[in-house]
């Protein structure tokens, strides 16, 4: 057979292939995966596979996934979406969507660096990092699907695009967020430094 003929026909398989896989991702399976941050022990590798994943999607059906995900019964994707609406979406001024929780009666608050609001992580290069174990929003959170509706309204999609990590990647970058002065005062309040550290540990991959 000729050379050329056989690698468009190799060309032409791994496209299918491809199209298949692509077609069989479940965004279901994939935020099944991601944990509760409130009951599970949190890991960054699920989020970012999911926001890496919604943002190869067309706005339309990226928006259409967060409605059906915040209309689930039982409110089970609620916490979940919290942390992938903060990812996916942000303010004009580059703030969060998600309002900062009072971290206690302490004062912690007020080390939040100035003019950014953070709800139960930060985006920090890439990663979503956890702030505090059973973090709490300060008074009601706005239920999911309000959030959601009102982030694709405001059309608050983030520019920034998550790329799937390795653990070690995840690592060093948790390393600089614990480095990092804008965060030094927040991260001694909140948790120990081992806390942060096992964010980055292994979960579900590509």
């Amino acid at each position: 057979m000729n050379i050329f003929l056989r690698f468009l026909i190799t060309v032409v398989a791994c496209g299918i292939c491809h199209g298949e896989a692509g077609a069989n991702r479940n965004p279901d399976e994939l935020i099944s995966q991601c944990p509760d941050y409130m009951i599970e022990q949190y890991k960054m590798a699920p989020y970012i596979k999911i926001a890496n994943f919604l943002q190869t999607m067309p706005v339309e059906s990226r928006a259409a996934t967060l409605r059906n995900w915040a209309a689930a019964e039982g409110g089970v994707n609620e916490r979940k979406l919290h942390v992938i609406c903060q990812m996916l979406f942000c303010r004009k001024d580059g703030s969060s969507v998600i309002r900062p929780s009072v971290l206690g009666g302490n004062g912690v608050f007020d080390r939040f660096p100035r003019n950014e609001f953070y709800g139960p992580i930060a985006v920090y290069k890439n990663c979503p990092i956890l702030l505090k174990n059973a973090y709490r929003l300060g008074g009601m959170a706005l239920p999911s699907s309000v959030l959601v509706e009102s982030c694709i309204k405001g059309d608050l999609w983030r520019d920034f695009k998550f790329e799937v990590l390795s653990a070690v990647e995840e690592r060093k970058i948790i390393e600089e967020f614990l480095r990092d002065e804008k965060w030094a005062d927040l991260v001694g309040e909140v948790g120990h430094l081992a806390f942060f550290k096992t964010q980055a540990e292994s979960g579900p991959r590509e």
